[in-house]
């Protein structure tokens, strides 16, 4: 009885500590390069995200762009975002983007709705979109709100020190006491009629490159033919031996043009299945899954898919 409790414990503790582990997110540009308004954006967000309850926020070096053309679909699209998110092991990405004098940061938790947030930023170093930034980040990471400094109406975590005795000075009971300050509020991001694209399908690829290489052999075969047509064009033709010698180039001949040809054929038959392929998977959406199946003394494996 005493070990089964203890391993109740140990399941219960191990329970809470999973469901206490923070989020994993990461702040990236949306595109490539990244402009000074950007760089000082995630600066301010992951700055303001720092000591989050809920959520450890890093900022990502490259941009959402390059990782969608690695992952090989859309960055617009919503299941593009959330692919590239479990491909770097991360429950949400903040995407940041600077139009004109504007700053948006999207926020796309894996398989949620999408946030948007919109901070006015003229320049890089612009006071106010720093600071709403920085609390629009530590909203979303869980964070401590800032507490009310005094009467010069800035805002710091840091308790108030008295510099003459270097130690901590009261409050006044008359002091006011600031609000906290209300939440980012987020509006839903537009939705969009873009087809939901899928990363290629590494079959498609194989296909097309060794199509392109079948292509590649049957050029080759058809300058050897091309070469053998000449040594024909060039032999005596005056003995018995030099008729057989020429017998034997035009067989040789026949077989490159044959092999060129059956070659460049298969090649483009492989090169338009493999275009085929990847337009279909990417805009007809074709998923298929493999799941256990387990029951009746009995296991297997049923294949479901979409085509």
């Amino acid at each position: 009885m005493i070990g089964r409790a203890l391993i109740a414990s140990l399941l219960v503790v191990d329970l809470a500590s999973a469901q206490a582990a923070p989020r994993q997110a990461m702040v990236v540009a949306e595109v490539a390069p990244r402009t000074p308004t950007v760089d000082a954006a995630i600066a301010a967000l992951v700055r303001g995200a720092a000591g989050g309850k809920t959520t450890v926020v890093t900022a990502g070096d490259g941009s959402l762009a390059d990782s969608a053309f690695i992952v090989g679909c859309e960055p617009t699209a919503d299941t593009c975002r959330d692919a590239v998110a479990r491909q770097l092991g991360l429950d949400a990405l903040w995407i940041v983007a600077a139009d004109g004098a504007t700053v948006t940061v999207a926020v796309r938790p894996v398989g949620g709705p999408t946030s948007t947030r919109r901070v006015p930023m003229p320049q890089p170093t612009a006071p106010a979109g720093i600071a709403a930034l920085e609390a629009a980040g530590r909203s979303w990471a869980g964070g401590a709100a800032p507490v009310d400094a005094g009467a010069g109406g800035s805002t710091s975590s840091r308790p108030r020190v008295d510099p003459g005795t270097d130690r901590l000075a009261p409050r006044s009971p008359d002091a006011p006491v600031a609000d906290p300050p209300e939440p980012p509020q987020f509006e839903p991001a537009p939705a969009t009629a873009a087809a939901v694209a899928r990363p290629i399908p590494v079959g498609a690829i194989g296909l097309g490159v060794g199509g392109g290489v079948l292509l590649l052999g049957g050029a080759v075969m058809w300058g050897l033919a091309a070469s053998t047509q000449g040594d024909i064009d060039a032999a005596p033709a005056q003995s018995a031996a030099d008729l057989q010698h020429l017998a034997a180039l035009e067989d040789t001949g026949r077989t490159y043009a044959g092999l060129g040809n059956a070659m460049v054929i298969g090649g483009s038959l492989a090169v338009v299945a493999a275009g085929a392929w990847i337009y279909w998977t990417r805009h007809h959406g074709a998923e298929t899954r493999l799941a256990p199946v387990v029951g009746g003394g009995a296991a297997g494996l049923t294949l479901e898919g979409t085509w």
